[in-house]
């Protein structure tokens, strides 16, 4: 089965999550409910809430800065139809080299302050012109972002120096590019010591209290733009590192919602009190990347050489504990991008 690797990645969660509207994998039978506290267990702690200083997205970093922040476009999980957010449009140049996106106006972050695409242009020219880390943010997106414009109030211009066809959906994934501040409180906060102790977003929720290696607390934005789809009062994420008790905590009635691992959520399965819930694969997940503009894997027979070399399906049997078969496939079989016919 193609992208078990996150496909069986199940998620367990009592009766008390079933409409989340924050983990975009909600039980289409499942009606959301409004008010309370929702009780997440995540394995590690965030870091902190600058790129700069925490370069890297990972899993329990963007159940946070998820719900903090909020995507131009959202792509929904079921038909891979893309929704606009705090973007209404997007449209390209006839060379994909350049995307205009126009913002949907009257979205405001959680300090009061109106989203405007100078916001953009400030956060990416912070990312793109850092000297330690801005190609790994340019290469993180695909083909090469050179810069971002902001030729108006409510337009972003994002220009590449090679056609970028796919840019649309690259705009709604989970990813640390995406997590935008308002210009205003980024030039007032960047140069300070205590920069990566707290953010300003335009999502449902911000930051109320981070306990360090042991919680962190998320109360509702009250200027969110979409109401209606804000639900819970108060999201309290529990950092509890060992797999194990993390799901005796889930089990114990002391936790709301958890991500597992293959083998746990295969044992998790079992138990009738939880409630499972799976979401679509994006991408395959793990992968090996050749460098192919240098020897030796600008020739493809050392490439296809070291493929064959490798047992890709044990490797992700030992990595996930359970039995595995590799995708063969960058993307799911019903992703508008998988390939077909490839074996």
């Amino acid at each position: 089965m193609k992208n078990r690797l996150f496909k069986k990645g199940l998620v367990a969660a009592t009766a008390l999550v079933a409409g989340l509207a924050l983990t975009g994998v909600a039980p289409a039978d499942a009606a959301p409910k409004k008010g309370g506290k929702l009780r997440i267990a995540i394995i590690a702690d965030i870091g902190g809430f600058d790129s700069l200083k925490i370069p890297i997205t990972g899993r329990q970093r963007a159940f946070v800065m998820q719900a903090i922040h909020e995507n131009l476009f959202d792509m929904d999980p079921e038909t891979f139809k893309i929704v606009p957010r705090t973007g209404l449009k997007a449209e390209a140049s006839d060379d994909f080299k350049r995307w205009r996106v126009t913002l949907r106006q009257g979205v405001k972050y959680s300090n009061g302050e109106e989203m405007t695409s100078a916001d953009y242009k400030a956060h990416f020219d912070r990312l793109l012109n850092n000297k330690k880390f801005g190609n790994r943010f340019r290469g993180s997106l695909g083909p090469r972002l050179d810069h971002v414009e902001a030729p108006s109030k409510y337009v972003i211009d994002f220009v590449f120096t090679e056609p970028s066809p796919g840019w649309k959906t690259i705009m709604t994934l989970n990813d640390l590019v995406w997590w935008v501040r308002p210009k205003s409180y980024l030039d007032a906060n960047k140069g300070k010591k205590t920069f990566n102790n707290n953010t300003v977003g335009a999502g449902p929720y911000m930051l109320k209290k981070w306990r360090r290696s042991s919680s962190i607390v998320l109360e509702k934005n009250p200027n969110y733009w979409d109401k209606a789809n804000q639900h819970v009062d108060e999201i309290n994420l529990q950092i509890i590192n060992q797999q194990l008790s993390r799901m005796q905590a889930l089990q114990a009635g002391q936790m709301d919602f958890l991500w597992l691992p293959p083998a746990l959520a295969i044992r998790a399965k079992k138990d009738k009190s939880l409630r499972h819930v799976t979401g679509p694969s994006f991408f395959a997940g793990l992968g090996i990347a050749f460098n192919q503009s240098k020897p030796p894997f600008d020739d493809i027979r050392v490439r296809k050489a070291l493929v064959h070399a490798l047992d890709r399906d044990l490797i992700g049997s030992v990595i996930t504990k359970v039995p595995e078969k590799a995708p063969t496939n960058m993307y799911s079989d019903n992703h508008p991008w998988a390939c077909k016919g490839i074996k």
